[in-house]
């Protein structure tokens, strides 16, 4: 090494050293020194910055009316007695606003009420294009609404849209009404839409809409065969609560003219979507 580069290294070799990873490997080493050794001492430094980095992001790129906010991870499971703190989250960046909301309120074409009812969809909508999932809680604390006055609207704009809004309720399987299940089966069964275009719409995966595809034509066939309520809790092995909201499409179903006996001999497209999915899911891993 010449006198220049040896120079230079003596002068600025250590600014390598002034880094988040370094301060925290280096309060490991003097506080914690029987933690691990040095290469899984390095290892766990490496960890910790990734999650820093994820949960506290960079803010200097965020434009007016954006926040960030952490929320569950689209992927993670719901299951009942779930702790939040075993739960997988992301980090994402909400509009709260938009310039094209704060212009239209300017000039008087929406009123602030219409605002905050367009932000509920748009928060849940970008969230899941983001990779996480919001709850009405999350929703109504960052637009200082009550979870009622949120499901409220949600639901309504589902209702006249036909377009499932992507909430954690609805994605995970949780709470006490599945408002997809309104949605995803009168698509299969009535409006006998493709497959794969129901998963657009109704932001599910093919397993999930194949899920509730199969229970629905369950009951459906018990109907059928003329079962009484407890004899379809028994042969199709569910609750009595979800054989009464499979039983309620039905009757929604019968008010339209559509009968049980007409529908149930309907949708073997879908299972033979649904193994042209999965074949082109093993294909890709291969």
């Amino acid at each position: 090494m010449n006198n220049q580069a040896e120079a230079a290294q003596n002068q600025y070799s250590t600014q390598h050293f002034k880094t988040f990873d370094s301060a925290l490997y280096a309060f490991f080493e003097v506080n914690l020194p029987n933690l691990a050794g040095p290469i899984a001492r390095t290892s766990l430094v490496a960890a910790i910055g990734a999650i820093v980095r994820q949960f506290h992001p960079e803010i200097s790129h965020l434009s007016q009316g954006q926040t960030p906010w952490i929320a569950v991870a689209k992927e993670a499971t719901g299951s009942y007695g779930a702790k939040i703190k075993d739960t997988p989250m992301v980090s994402v960046v909400l509009p709260i606003t938009t310039p094209e909301e704060i212009l239209s309120l300017g000039k008087g074409e929406i009123g602030i009420r219409q605002a905050r009812n367009q932000a509920y969809v748009r928060l849940f909508d970008e969230t899941f294009r983001q990779g996480g999932v919001l709850t009405l809680a999350d929703v109504a604390i960052l637009t200082k609404s009550s979870p009622s006055t949120v499901s409220k609207h949600v639901r309504a704009y589902e209702k006249e849209t036909g377009k499932t809004v992507p909430r954690r309720g609805t994605i995970h399987d949780m709470g006490p009404t599945l408002t997809h299940k309104t949605l995803i089966i009168p698509k299969l069964f009535i409006e006998k839409k493709p497959f794969a275009q129901v998963c657009r719409e109704t932001c599910h995966s093919p397993e999930a809409v194949l899920r509730y595809y199969t229970a629905f034509k369950s009951v459906l066939t018990c109907v059928v065969k003329d079962l009484s309520e407890l004899e379809i809790t028994i042969a199709a092995k569910m609750s009595p609560g979800l054989v009464r909201q499979y039983l309620k499409i039905i009757d929604d179903f019968k008010a339209q003219g559509c009968l049980p006996q007409d529908l149930v001999t309907h949708q073997t497209r879908i299972e033979t979507e649904f193994e042209q999915y999965q074949a082109s899911k093993i294909k890709a891993k291969t």
